[in-house]
């Protein structure tokens, strides 16, 4: 149970990474462009609305399940800078490889 909720954790602050760079990069967009478009603005609310759902519907148990819905969030970190979206993926390639890890030895299910 300690394994899962270490993973659990590390995947909060991952999660946390991403919705930061996700509002740095609309952040960006907005004083460089002063515009969103439509598909843009609608990644940003998604990703917020599905970080926030765990906190509403049990956190312990959804931190990595709902990492693969704020996927949506990729229109805008593919804006940042190539060295920062290199370091999110390496990051979530390290938490991915535990996650799984885990979830084959049974620890996580």
């Amino acid at each position: 149970m300690e394994h899962g909720l270490a993973a659990h954790r590390g995947q909060l602050w991952l999660n946390a990474v991403f919705v930061l760079l996700v509002l740095a990069a609309a952040a960006g967009r907005l004083v460089r462009q002063r515009r969103l478009d439509t598909a843009e603005w609608a990644a940003l609310v998604l990703t917020l609305a599905v970080f926030w759902t765990p906190f509403f519907a049990g956190a312990e148990m959804s931190w990595y399940r709902n990492h693969a819905q704020m996927f949506v969030g990729l229109l805008l970190v593919a804006r940042l800078p190539r060295g920062v979206q290199a370091l999110l993926l390496a990051a979530c390639a390290a938490q991915y490889a535990l996650l799984g890890a885990m979830f084959y030895a049974g620890v996580l299910v």
